[in-house]
């Protein structure tokens, strides 16, 4: 191994063949600030999640070290890490030799830990090389997003949210407050940069995980429910935290109601209460998601390759199953159904709309 970039690249190779959607840099703070300032509480070098065939929500950490430090210390260290993540596995590449007695004693505690040189000889089992013909798990070009993506003050925020906040949120609460978020940044896109026009397609990779969550939580509980509204009113006590929350939120929105607020997801739509925008379209979009649930394994994953390969890239010579040979057309179409349901909500660019749509339409044909 080069150095600490090709490490980490060969492990989002390895995480995105296993199935993980992956991200770079992903910092943690707790989710209750009482200080002034923002303290860190520390980042995961690659971090991946993945909706299972089970229909569960996976998480797998990865730490990759070019110092000396103790490689045993590294793994005691990213079990605790994978404790307060909710994480169930973890990966240590260390810079310095591992003991067999190391190695055996981090198996017991769901990490893998290996050396540099080791890590080369455990990628063998595996057939990275049809993916290195592509672009979207380059560390260069993350890093050419992140700087110019945001590089403006109003466009701080929303970094924060990709980066930390997205993963210290509620899970409940992930889908409605992302919406939000995306409603705020609309007014300040550039509808032909291809940075802005890549990070939308990369919230949408957010919002992708926000339903395979919600979809963890709902399907064993509704399967294909005859009676919309039943659902309709489950949905929102989830979205709001719970029900004696929803009933709270709610009396405080009508008696507040008088006051017209443009720029918020508290709507009211026929008496129906507090409730995301278009709400019945809502609704029907995720009742599409729980018909099809193992059509949604790559959702995100989709958009991943949407935002850096397609766009960022300006790759187009390739067909979407070369890279994830596991998506059908009904995921193409979910896809496209989210991204009708998220234009009629937030008013950004019609550029980028046109561009994520007919890429869409791309993958299908």
């Amino acid at each position: 191994m080069k150095n600490d970039i090709e490490v980490k690249e060969n492990i989002y190779k390895l995480f995105w063949l296993w199935g993980f959607c992956p991200f770079y840099e992903i910092n943690l703070y707790h989710d209750i600030g009482i200080s002034k300032s923002k303290q860190q509480i520390t980042d995961i070098d690659v971090l991946g999640i993945k909706f299972t065939e089970h229909l569960f929500i996976d998480k797998i950490v990865a730490e990759c070290k070019t110092g000396k430090e103790s490689p045993i210390y590294i793994s005691m260290w990213l079990r605790g890490l994978m404790d307060y993540f909710n994480a169930s596995k973890g990966f240590v590449v260390a810079g310095r030799s591992v003991s067999e007695e190391h190695k055996l004693a981090t198996t017991n505690i769901s990490v893998r830990l290996l050396s540099y040189e080791e890590l080369t000889n455990f990628l063998k089992v595996y057939n990275l090389k049809p993916l290195e013909k592509f672009n979207f798990y380059r560390y260069d070009l993350f890093n050419e997003f992140f700087r110019k993506a945001f590089n403006s003050e109003s466009m701080f925020r929303i970094r924060e949210i990709v980066y930390y906040k997205f993963w210290a949120w509620p899970d409940n609460m992930k889908l409605r407050f992302i919406l939000g978020e995306m409603r705020k940044i609309s007014k300040y896109l550039d509808g032909s940069s291809k940075y802005h026009q890549a990070l939308i397609a990369e919230l949408f990779t957010l919002v992708g995980i926000a339903f395979q969550i919600m979809l963890s939580h709902f399907f064993p509980l509704y399967l294909s429910p005859e009676d919309k509204s039943f659902l309709g009113d489950r949905l929102k006590f989830y979205l709001y935290g719970g029900k004696e929350t929803y009933d709270y939120l709610n009396a405080l929105y009508r008696e507040i109601k008088m006051v017209k607020i443009e720029d918020t997801l508290f709507k009211e739509e026929k008496n129906q209460g507090l409730t995301l925008p278009s709400w019945n379209n809502f609704i029907q979009l995720f009742k599409t998601f729980l018909e099809n649930p193992t059509s949604c394994l790559f959702l995100p994953h989709l958009f991943r390759i949407l935002a850096f390969e397609k766009i960022l890239a300006n790759n187009s010579n390739y067909h979407i199953q070369e890279i994830l040979p596991q998506v059908n057309n009904i995921t193409v179409k979910l896809a496209s159904d989210v991204v009708d349901y998220i234009n009629s909500i937030v008013n950004y660019p019609k550029e980028i709309s046109n561009i994520i749509k007919t890429a869409l339409h791309e993958f299908i044909s």
